[in-house]
């Protein structure tokens, strides 16, 4: 072949191999996941407790006074140092895929901390492509070494992503009733503002609150849910690694879901509940209950119908979670 035609084809191709290589090296210089960030640095020194969660660990009213997150009042009732490694709409996905990150951090903390959301179980929540965070997942997975991940960012940073919106379409069904397609039901739910609770006419929200609850929480678990897979899946990698997981189930407004959707509501989130406990238990891990442990008064952010705690909502999860770190020690120390 002539001489000339292999340079041509040459300069032909190293873009195409040189674009992606660029890009995949750039990706790791500019972009960033500041919970793994947070996570890598901070273990450079030692660490007692890492906290996994989401919103509910530090959100608070408008009308709050008390500014501290749960995790706040963990280390004060612990006496320990407790690291956050918290994002809003994180779940059993991105715990599992960051618990990979301690086995390339300096110092390995002794217990680490993971919140259930039984909403995150939910197709609102996990049905929710956007809500996967996957770019962030695929960050972290990159750090670990792994090369098509680094370059499925890469892509995605080039051409951008495409959430499939389809999951709105699917019909809401619960013990034989159906309420309409997810879609509809998140219309009829606009509307009130996220701290409702500091207004005096908040009644008059509560038509939209009741679409709230049910499209969140009226929904039926299977012991193969993939959401829960994830959940155990990381209590095990833990338990591998030498690190005690702590487990709970973090408090749901059962009261006004109640009030609000009718009895399914109460059923639902205690069905729920009971479904995860059992499944979590029977793999060989405790896991702390707290899912109906408080009333309507301790909660916040009633706009969004979710689980954000008032600060003694807060006092009170961060006090139980730190009995249950006494109780449970270290792994091996029980």
């Amino acid at each position: 072949m002539n001489p000339r035609r292999y340079l041509f084809l040459f300069i032909l191709v190293l873009p195409v191999v040189l674009t992606p290589l660029f890009a995949a090296a750039s990706i790791l210089l500019f972009y960033r996941n500041d919970m793994a960030q947070t996570l890598l640095l901070s273990l450079n020194k030692p660490t007692e407790i890492v906290y996994f969660g989401d919103s509910v660990l530090r959100s608070r009213s408008a009308c709050d006074t008390d500014q501290r997150g749960i995790n706040d009042f963990v280390a004060e009732a612990s006496g320990k140092r407790v690291l956050l490694v918290a994002n809003a709409a994180y779940s059993s996905r991105q715990y599992f895929e960051l618990s990979g990150l301690f086995s390339q951090t300096r110092y390995q903390p002794d217990t680490v901390i993971i919140g259930i959301n039984l909403r995150s179980f939910g197709p609102s929540w996990a049905g929710n492509l956007e809500w996967r965070h996957e770019n962030d997942m695929r960050y972290v997975r990159a750090l670990q070494g792994d090369a098509a991940s680094l370059f499925a960012l890469a892509a995605d940073r080039v051409v951008g992503a495409d959430h499939d919106s389809a999951w709105l379409d699917q019909p809401l069904v619960y013990a034989g009733t159906s309420y309409g397609t997810l879609r509809e039901i998140s219309e009829l739910s606009v509307g009130p503002p996220l701290s409702v609770e500091c207004l005096s006419d908040a009644a008059r929200f509560a038509p939209q609150l009741r679409w709230k609850f049910i499209v969140q929480y009226l929904f039926t678990m299977e012991e193969d849910d993939e959401e829960l897979a994830f959940v155990l899946a990381t209590a095990q990698r833990l338990k591998a690694m030498g690190i005690q997981p702590l487990l709970y189930l973090t408090p749901v407004n059962i009261v006004d879901g109640t009030t609000l959707a009718g009895p399914p509501a109460d059923e639902a989130i205690r069905a729920n509940a009971a479904l995860v406990k059992r499944v979590i238990e029977r793999e060989g891990f405790s896991v702390l209950d707290l899912s109906a442990a408080l009333g309507p008064e301790f909660f916040a952010d009633k706009g969004c119908s979710c689980e954000h705690l008032q600060a003694e909502g807060r006092r009170f999860v961060g006090e139980r979670v730190a009995s249950q770190l006494k109780l449970l020690g270290p792994l091996g120390t029980r």
